[in-house]
């Protein structure tokens, strides 16, 4: 089997049907090894599951394929970025609270945990790592 650090998704816009051959694996596995991978992490119930077999059931590699670098694509635009769109509305909230302090330090709070996931690469919805004992951070 494919160690998961091998498996590659694209995660820029495809113009053609993709193709990914994995060591060991036939095409329709390798997909199915894409498709596993791009759904890494993500809490399942069982009729999730239930639809992730139908679609390895159905789909063909090159679709399997798609779905998975959608899927990683969104991964990624979830990561905050310094100067994004969502920071500079809270920039702007910020602003419009200048006579509200108490709710100000709150917005001014959540922007700074905004950018200190953005400097870290780290989506939102996860915790910032610890830095390395006695390591700078």
């Amino acid at each position: 089997m494919t160690a998961p650090e091998n498996i590659q998704v694209p995660t820029s816009p495809l113009d053609v049907a993709p193709h990914v051959d994995l060591p060991g694996l036939d095409s329709i596995a390798s997909a199915r090894a894409v498709w596993r991978h791009a759904l890494r992490g993500l809490p399942l119930g069982a009729y999730d599951q239930e639809m992730v077999a139908w679609a390895e059931s159905v789909m063909d590699q090159p679709t399997l394929i798609v779905f998975a670098s959608l899927i990683e694509r969104a991964r990624g635009a979830a990561v905050p970025q310094d100067g994004d769109a969502t920071d500079r509305w809270l920039t702007a909230w910020i602003e419009e609270l200048k006579g509200n302090i108490a709710t100000g330090n709150a917005v001014r709070a959540m922007r700074d945990d905004y950018r200190a996931h953005a400097r870290h690469g780290v989506p939102i919805d996860q915790d910032i790592p610890a830095p390395p004992a006695g390591g700078a951070q």
